[in-house]
């Protein structure tokens, strides 16, 4: 209770509906952009999937500490809304880079021709001496591996 009558003796109510016009103006302006951008982009798969795990709920935190900005708040109040925003924003660029790497996944899988299996790697990287061979080096067993090492 103590926050909030600190919260009404700092600030008119004037100054209340300026902070809500703020907020509801930021948050209109990013659902705005949002869309527009989907839209202009849509011929791009992989862009058009990332801005459209852009989601509203946690641009509202955004947008309620822009309207907030206009006010005088307590230390903590400001402080809980900082963290708030601040999770919001980390949380929204964890779900871009998700998609993100979703799509770019799904069209590596989708061209066959850039696949590469693991156990070719493997081979690879033991021709090329980046991976030690699995066999002792006086195994006789394994030519594939050791008799390209003596080469």
């Amino acid at each position: 209770m103590k926050l909030w009558e600190q919260l009404l003796k700092a600030n008119a109510w004037g100054d209340f509906v300026l902070a809500a016009g703020i907020a509801l103006l930021a948050f209109f302006f990013a659902w705005l952009v949002r869309n527009l951008v989907a839209r202009f982009i849509s011929h791009q798969a992989l862009a058009a999937g990332v801005v459209r795990a852009t989601r509203l709920w946690l641009l509202a935190p955004l947008a309620l500490y822009a309207g907030a900005a206009t006010l005088e708040l307590p230390a903590r109040l400001e402080r809980l809304l900082e963290n708030l925003a601040l999770v919001a924003l980390v949380v929204q660029f964890a779900l871009w880079a998700t998609r993100l790497l979703q799509r770019w996944l799904a069209l590596r899988a989708s061209d066959p021709t850039r696949l590469i299996s693991l156990a070719s790697a493997s081979a690879i990287a033991r021709r090329a001496g980046l991976e030690p061979c699995s066999c002792a080096a006086s195994c006789s067993s394994c030519n594939a591996c050791c008799s390209l090492r003596s080469e």
